[in-house]
């Protein structure tokens, strides 16, 4: 079973493998709806996982907000249209779990610990501080979710 784990927004990633945790490969979200079909169209997961994001934020720009938004929006339209079994998951719920309930307040030192981690539990996988999240997420569906 192929299962697909998606950190939506506009420097959000896809990550993908087997339901065991065999994490294939990561890459940064396609630019576009149409790039985002094609991806999804190569990868033809049997499940999904996505992090229950798009929510304005405290902070950012409406600018900033309404691009994340679009971007989420496009996630959840494909998966809905394409008839994929997806799941929402918090963020609070997969990076507690996936960091022993150690999880950083501040977003930088918590991107390093996730791609720390990561780059721990699956070595021969390319992770980025960009991409860490969705193989986080992955992971933690696979292989800890329990």
């Amino acid at each position: 079973m192929r299962i697909l784990a998606i950190d939506p927004g506009v420097t959000g990633a896809l990550a993908w493998g087997d339901d065991t945790g065999m994490l294939e490969d990561v890459v940064k979200i396609p630019a576009s709806i149409l790039d985002f079909y094609n991806v999804m169209a190569e990868i033809r997961p049997d499940r999904v996982i996505m992090e229950n994001v798009g929510f304005h934020r405290m902070g950012n720009s409406g600018s900033s907000s309404a691009k994340f938004g679009r971007v989420v929006g496009y996630c959840e339209a494909l998966l809905v249209a394409l008839h994929y079994p997806h799941d929402k998951v918090t963020p609070q719920k997969w990076m507690s779990r996936f960091l022993s309930g150690k999880v950083p307040k501040e977003r930088a030192s918590r991107k390093r610990a996730i791609q720390a981690k990561v780059n721990l539990l699956r070595p021969g996988v390319h992770v980025t501080q960009e991409t860490a999240d969705a193989a986080a997420m992955y992971l933690w569906y696979t292989t800890m979710k329990g």
